[in-house]
């Protein structure tokens, strides 16, 4: 598929809990040292303390879910302007803007806290 292509057929959308499947298979494929289980993965999603700010936001291209990310807060070293990403894209979709428009996203939706710090 063609650069172009894949940006008319991609879209960049907010996580939900039945893609947990799809996003854990890209994340243990990426850091298979440190895999990832559907069931674990949900629980921390439910969990999430509301405290701290957290939004994933998935990459879909013909409904299929081809990247992740999301950005959050670390309890441990919480500061209302820093935040940490993780961002990841499944290998055949390297290199055609799938992780750049995911970034942008992230930054587009952090824009409103004025962040002074994104860790990766």
């Amino acid at each position: 598929m063609t650069r172009a292509k894949l940006a008319d057929a991609m879209q960049i959308r907010t996580f939900r809990e039945k893609d947990t499947a799809a996003a854990v298979a890209i994340w243990t494929q990426k850091i298979p040292d440190w895999p990832r289980s559907v069931d674990e993965s949900l629980d921390d999603y439910r969990k999430h303390d509301p405290k701290y700010l957290f939004q994933r936001f998935v990459a879909e291209v013909d409904g299929q879910v081809v990247g992740v990310a999301e950005y959050d807060q670390s309890p441990g070293s919480y500061h209302p302007q820093k935040f940490l990403l993780e961002l990841f894209v499944q290998p055949e979709f390297h290199g055609q803007g799938i992780g750049k428009t995911l970034y942008e996203k992230v930054l587009e939706m952090l824009q409103p806290y004025h962040p002074i710090s994104l860790r990766v």
